[in-house]
């Protein structure tokens, strides 16, 4: 256990039971586009605050087919978020001083380097999940997994991406000790970067060659894929573990710049961040009634039959099973993927889409570029998302002798392809061609397709699925596409659940991945669980 200072006892779970009244979770999610926050009362899991801030600079692709975006800039928003807290909340000018743990959840995949002791002057920046520099030919060259329940490398995993720097910048590593996700450097930001990172299994899992069953790296594969001494691989930590307290020296070297670094106290325990599908998953299946998160059981029986579409800057189709990863299942589809969720016995087969939101945010990015190309104006891109909406509900339906155009609209590479053919468009007509609400709704019905096609229907059926929850922030704003999803689904005879009437729906500036990330939590306090 972790001894926090001034706190007089272990950071365990018994000092997380007894924690006093009024003490605060602080719930982070770093998501591609934005950072989102959560204030919650531990003791009535009552939301206090909630807000989101976007993350300056956007995934920018350096060089063809790869995304990075700066790790400073995360901090930027995260620090623009945390120091408007005090202010959105009346009767209390230090909220922050009552922070007891830090949760953190996010992006899976990407990575990010530092030196351990200089984590914020002396850092790379972070790879996203969206980069494709690892190519097909470079994967096949990799080492394939020791053992069945090891998850495969793959364009975007953090691990590929160590190795191809291996191959093609080696000097470029060794300027480094340490790795991570974007919220494991965070963390070890927050605590002064003492110590080896410690990463949890569910982020361990999404950089490849994780052994899901053993919860460990494949250290067999991974020497024959020569693995670099420099940066030491995170040491894996289990759900809850404390990866320390926030460091007094810091917290007053960011306070000239970062306000709110000075409010906190420094018995403030940092606990090992999550994954943010793995915490969506479970806000998915846990019901959040307005401005308060409830509690839910983790039980087999909760979620028979039921699977969840998730759209954010990417898509999710998946469910979650207790089938143990080695065995034959659904999840030999090349399209789907295994990680672990909260429990031992418990993980999530999805199919994991590149192209979700970011698609159509495209779309109406081009559209933006088009008109001022023309005109030379630009047409703001919130009027532009509106105008979409009302032309794609007054656009003429789609009939026999006059069908919607199919559009393939996979800007990226789905990691399970291994091509480079982009997308397509196929029967377009000069009356589809004229109508934008028609290529809009053509456009949010193609990214349904390409999630059935990455898990088929018959593969759902095959692990009992018969009802779809629609999940996730593109599909609670666009009823377009919420559309297109029910359709497909209806048509391959699922029954399509919205989550309007409970859930975060109720709060639209709440990320799902930190209300998951804060419910889940509190239940497994509330449970008892024990840490290490």
């Amino acid at each position: 256990l972790v001894s926090c200072p001034n706190s007089g006892m272990s950071a365990g779970l018994e000092q997380t039971a007894n924690k006093s009244a009024d003490a605060l979770l602080l719930c982070i999610d770093i998501g591609t586009t934005a950072v989102k926050l959560l204030l919650v009362e531990s003791a009535t899991r009552r939301i206090l605050y909630s807000g989101s801030n976007n993350i300056e600079a956007s995934p920018v692709s350096t060089a063809p087919r790869q995304s990075v975006m700066s790790l400073h800039s995360i901090l930027a928003a995260f620090s623009n978020l945390a120091s408007k807290i005090d202010s959105h909340i009346d009767g209390d000018d230090n909220m922050l001083g009552r922070v007891s743990d830090i949760l953190l959840c996010g992006q899976m995949h990407g990575i990010a380097m530092w030196r351990s002791e200089q984590p914020l002057a002396s850092c790379s920046e972070l790879v996203t999940w969206q980069d494709g520099r690892c190519s097909l030919e470079f994967l096949q060259s990799l080492p394939a997994p020791s053992r069945p329940e090891v998850v495969a490398p793959k364009s975007g995993f953090g691990l590929a991406t160590l190795l191809w720097w291996q191959r093609h910048q080696p000097d470029r590593l060794a300027e480094f000790d340490a790795c991570g996700s974007a919220m494991d450097w965070l963390a070890a930001l927050l605590i002064g970067g003492s110590g080896s990172v410690r990463m949890s299994g569910q982020l361990a899992a999404s950089w490849g060659y994780f052994d899901l069953a053993g919860q460990r790296w494949d250290a067999d594969s991974l020497a024959a894929a020569g693995l670099p001494p420099r940066p030491r691989l995170p040491d894996i930590a289990p759900v809850g573990h404390v990866v320390g307290c926030l460091s007094p020296t810091l917290l007053t070297s960011l306070a000239s710049g970062h306000a709110w670094a000075g409010r906190l106290p420094s018995s403030c325990r940092v606990r090992v961040p999550l994954g943010d599908l793995q915490c969506v998953v479970y806000s998915v299946y846990a019901p959040l009634q307005p401005s308060t998160l409830s509690s839910t059981s983790t039980g087999p029986a909760d979620f028979d039959g039921r699977a969840f579409l998730n759209f954010g800057t990417s898509a999710q189709l998946g469910f979650l099973t207790s089938e143990p990863p080695q065995q034959p299942s659904v999840r030999d589809h090349a399209g789907i993927d295994c990680f672990p969720f909260f429990s031992p016995d418990r993980y999530v087969l999805l199919a994991a889409s590149l192209n979700g939101g970011n698609v159509l945010a495209e779309f109406v990015q081009t559209l933006a570029d088009w008109q001022e190309q023309l005109t030379g104006q630009r047409c703001p891109s919130e009027t532009v998302w509106q105008r979409l909406q009302v032309l794609a509900d007054e656009a003429e339906p789609a009939s026999a002798s006059d069908p919607d155009p199919l559009i393939s609209p996979t800007l990226l590479d789905e990691r399970c392809g291994g091509g480079t053919q982009g997308g397509s468009v196929l029967g377009l007509r000069m009356s589809s061609c004229r109508s934008l609400g028609r290529l809009y709704r053509s456009v949010c019905l193609g990214l349904i397709n390409n999630l059935l096609s990455l898990c088929p229907p018959a593969a759902l059926r095959q692990a009992g699925i018969d009802r779809i929850i629609l999940a996730g922030s593109a599909l609670r704003r666009n009823a377009v596409l919420r559309r297109a999803a029910a359709l497909r689904f209806d048509e391959c005879q699922f029954q399509s659940i919205v989550l309007e009437d409970g859930g975060a729906r109720q709060q639209p500036a709440v990320a799902d991945g930190a209300a998951g990330l804060a419910a889940q939590f509190l239940d497994w306090v509330a449970a008892g669980r024990g840490e290490s």
